[in-house]
């Protein structure tokens, strides 16, 4: 579980990094932006088609339990004030998703983030039970 820990965190950095400028500004994400959004979400179904395909049960556990910490320590951090942890939650979490607002048209608060979790905890489930119930 570890290793594939490592590994999101490794593939969300570049995805944050394309949205941090307009994140950092509270800017609408450009086009680029929306389409590094996707590609962060496209690559979080194949992810969980792969493990899928590989019968691999620990992903369930691990995506909800990734995603799940990513939206209580946002809420905890923006609710309770804290930067200390709202600002590399939101980063982690929610930077790669950015994007995703230029397509949603919501405005860039907490209500975005857990909507964009959301939305790409879905996508990895989906990727899962399709690898994993797909045809063979």
């Amino acid at each position: 579980m570890y290793k594939s820990l490592l590994l999101v965190l490794i593939a969300s950095v570049p995805f944050s990094l394309i949205n941090f400028n307009a994140y950092l500004m509270g800017n609408s994400p450009s086009i680029t932006q929306a389409i590094a959004s996707i590609l962060f979400i496209i690559l979080w179904f194949i992810y969980g088609f792969f493990m899928g395909n590989k019968k691999r049960r620990y992903f369930i556990k691990f995506a909800t339990l990734y995603w799940m910490i990513g939206a209580l320590l946002c809420i905890l951090g923006y609710f309770a004030n804290l930067a200390i942890i709202f600002i590399p939650a939101a980063l982690v979490f929610a930077g790669p998703l950015y994007g995703t607002r230029y397509l949603l048209g919501v405005p860039s608060d907490i209500l975005f983030i857990n909507l964009s979790i959301a939305i790409t905890y879905l996508f990895c489930l989906i990727g899962y039970f399709i690898g994993r119930h797909g045809k063979k």
